[in-house]
């Protein structure tokens, strides 16, 4: 199977020789135009928000190009991460995979890349995650995760999004079953996809 991989964080470690590691995503545009590849893997480090908001880009473009539109395209993403998702969604992005590895080995991603389901599906992630996860920008880097059925109010750590709020449990959640409203005069709920930051 013939991979091209776009990786500018330096997360693939090493690779096999039927891998090729572009480190823009100008050259993994270029790469499509001069080869024949069976899937196209993006590689999403925790980058500024603007380089993020750049392989986002990529994204649409491999899913609308001619040459790269019918290739599966997995994106590797360092942490849940609803709003993300929901564009890649948009794109037409055909997986997902969640990787907490600083470095990937050849063989680690030979092992995704064999596993790839319907569970990948950026959609089917999306259903575990909740609503109601609201992003709001602190800088070019980092965002503060609150809750929108609390109104914004409540942030929310690691923990709680690793034991709730990203699982399917988050239906149990008091918050989800009975959010707040933003707005009790104009009844506007908190709507997390309104209330999010790209």
């Amino acid at each position: 199977m013939n991979i091209l991989i776009c990786d500018t964080a330096g997360i693939v470690e090493t690779t096999s020789g039927d891998q090729v590691v572009t480190n823009s995503p100008i050259s993994c545009m270029q790469a499509i135009c001069d080869n024949h590849f069976d899937l196209i893997v993006i590689a999403m480090g925790p980058k500024k928000i603007r380089e993020r908001n750049a392989f986002l880009e990529l994204c649409y473009a491999l899913k609308e190009g001619e040459k790269s539109r019918d290739i599966p395209l997995l994106v590797l993403l360092p942490a849940k991460h609803r709003s993300l998702l929901e564009h890649l969604q948009m794109a037409g992005v055909d997986f997902a995979e969640i990787v907490d590895w600083k470095t990937i080995s050849a063989e680690q991603l030979q092992q995704i890349t064999h596993q790839l389901n319907g569970a990948r599906r950026p959609y089917r992630i999306l259903k575990e995650i909740c609503p109601y996860i609201s992003y709001q920008v602190i800088d070019t880097r980092r965002e503060l995760m609150v809750c929108g059925a609390d109104r914004c109010r409540l942030v929310l750590g690691p923990a709680r999004l690793a034991d709730l709020c990203e699982t399917s449990d988050h239906i149990y959640c008091p918050y989800f079953k009975k959010p707040k409203f933003l707005n009790a005069k104009s009844g506007r709920g908190a709507n997390a996809t309104t209330e999010t930051e790209q």
